[in-house]
């Protein structure tokens, strides 16, 4: 008997966790809500966590931020958890009706492969229970309408599977020869080569990758060149950070091209992991996406000195309660949709447009979180006079006192969610500021119990502070260009500074690499290659300043 299929999404894990006490009889009912569940489902579409269980149990949990659920993910996983709970259900072959059900065997002679085969494809949507035949043994079973899906689904594997035959020695020295073609002529990797392999002579790319391997061991010259090192990466990333031609750097370390840009795809995926935890709030099922002109203006730089930071705050008007609510809500959604579009990238070769989506979504995020923060500028002037008027602090004082107010202003953000509760961002906020200002305050008591000289040095023009708008969000790190590049647009042609503005959301909403081929009405190619002109051209003119 094959071992339980492992649980994958954390969600269904504790699900079954908690299923598995449950009577026979309940748990043969959820059973079939699963199974049921298998055949609505879209690949493509999310779905809460709190939606899932109330189909699976009948019970709403109430979750305050429920994890939302990729439907491809949810299809993997949904089988492993009905075979669980056939399990529960103590099934007996008496219970599978007749006709409704098919033996390992029979389903195996059905589709002229073996039952390992079998076994592999039992994560794309194929429903089996566990039951005890006779003598007491456990067997599976696969319910009939499932293995029909799968076959309208799956049509051209299922056929491919059934004629399948083993790669004979002229096939193999065929397939060997053309993989030297593709490494010397078009600069394949092993990947690649199989790729292309496997689909010119209908075999599956991980049995072609292995025979490329085994002949790989087998002759000098390998098919793919050995992993990039350490260093190599490094270089690579560091070039792709100063927006250097994929093509210079391939040359430049003697690799080839699709090597280097897997190489930076890679590096990004490695990145957004990071920030993952960062990106999970949820909104609340059915929610729509704000309208967009919501965006519009988005992306204005802070104050580049203290003095100017309070004044603005001194200058600012209370934010509209319906337009916080719209950015608020927004931003909870991208968020939202980019935690989700993290956690379905593939752990090798992710698509270029995927992550391209998720960087945007990312960076306009973080515009609207600095907006958030900008919102409340006077609740945090008004705080810190609680304490001690900003008129009568000392600048080294107030610096750091402003970079823990704006620091908790920003984590306010990320808790305010008007989809989820009512009121207004200043709740949260206030809180979040009075907690800094006392923490503040408690740690610089000694200077604060020394009533002001008339030479204390007030919050001037003249005190440099860094523009809160390029650091507010902890992905910009890595997604935004160097503050150089923002800084020198005034020196660049008006054309590059135009498209880094929209590329980057300095003017509005962030825009992908897709759309902004549409708006120049070019290819993705020649749009990649004129970012990295206009980022090197902006780099140049800072670096010059």
């Amino acid at each position: 008997m094959p071992a339980l299929p492992r649980l994958r999404i954390d969600a269904l894990a504790d699900l079954a966790r908690q299923l598995r006490f449950a009577p026979p009889r309940t748990a043969r009912r959820q059973m079939d809500r699963a199974a049921a569940l298998v055949v609505g489902l879209d690949p493509a579409l999310t779905y809460p966590e709190d939606w899932l269980i109330y189909k699976i149990t009948g019970f709403r949990p109430e979750l305050a931020r429920p994890a939302m659920l990729i439907g491809a993910a949810l299809l993997a996983d949904l089988p492993a958890l009905v075979e669980r709970l056939s399990i529960v259900a103590a099934l007996v072959e008496a219970d599978l009706p007749a006709g409704r059900f098919l033996s390992l065997g029979a389903l195996a002679a059905r589709w002229g492969v073996t039952a390992r085969t079998i076994e592999r494809r039992r994560r794309g949507g194929l429903l089996a229970v566990r039951y005890r035949g006779r003598g007491g043994r456990v067997r599976l079973a696969f319910l009939l309408s499932s293995v029909v899906r799968y076959e309208r689904l799956h049509d051209e594997g299922v056929r491919r599977g059934a004629a399948y035959s083993r790669i004979g020695p002229e096939m193999r020295a065929r397939m060997l020869r053309r993989a030297v073609v593709y490494r010397g002529r078009f600069g394949c990797t092993l990947n690649g080569a199989a790729t292309r392999i496997a689909a010119r002579y209908g075999r599956g790319v991980q049995t072609v990758r292995a025979l490329l391997q085994r002949g790989d061991a087998e002759r000098p010259g390998p098919v793919e060149p050995g992993l990039l090192t350490p260093r190599e990466r490094r270089f690579i990333d560091r070039a792709d950070r100063a927006a250097q031609e994929p093509a210079a750097v391939a040359r430049r370390l003697g690799r080839p091209l699709p090597t280097v840009r897997r190489a930076i795809r890679q590096l990004r995926v490695d990145r957004l992991r990071t920030i993952a935890p960062a990106a999970h709030a949820a909104p609340k099922a059915g929610q729509p996406s704000p309208a967009r002109p919501i965006l519009d203006g988005l992306g204005a730089p802070g104050p580049a000195t203290l003095g100017a930071l309070v004044q603005a705050a001194r200058d600012a008007a209370p934010p509209a309660a319906a337009m916080e609510r719209a950015l608020a809500l927004h931003y909870q959604f991208l968020r939202a949709s980019a935690a989700a579009g993290i956690a379905a990238l593939p752990a090798r070769a992710p698509g270029a447009t995927a992550l391209d989506r998720i960087e945007t979504d990312l960076r306009t995020a973080a515009r609207i979180r600095a907006e958030l923060v900008r919102s409340q500028l006077p609740l945090m002037l008004r705080t810190i006079g609680a304490v001690r008027p900003v008129e009568d602090l000392r600048a080294p004082l107030l610096l750091p006192l402003v970079e823990s107010c704006l620091a908790a202003l920003a984590e306010a953000a990320d808790d305010f969610n008007p989809g989820a509760r009512a009121g207004r961002l200043a709740a949260p906020a206030g809180l979040a500021l009075t907690r800094a200002v006392s923490k503040w305050a408690v740690g610089h008591a000694p200077a604060l119990s020394i009533a002001p000289g008339r030479a204390a040095a007030r919050p001037g023009p003249d005190v440099p502070i860094t523009d809160f708008t390029g650091r507010i969000a902890p992905w910009q790190a890595f997604l935004d260009p160097a503050p150089r590049v923002r800084s020198a647009l005034p020196r660049i042609p008006e054309r590059e500074r135009r498209f880094l503005a929209l590329r980057f959301g300095w003017s509005g909403p962030a825009h992908t690499l897709v759309q902004l081929a549409g708006l120049h009405g070019t290819t993705l190619i020649k749009v990649a290659q004129f970012e990295r002109r206009a980022l090197r051209a902006a780099l140049r003119a800072g670096a010059g300043a």
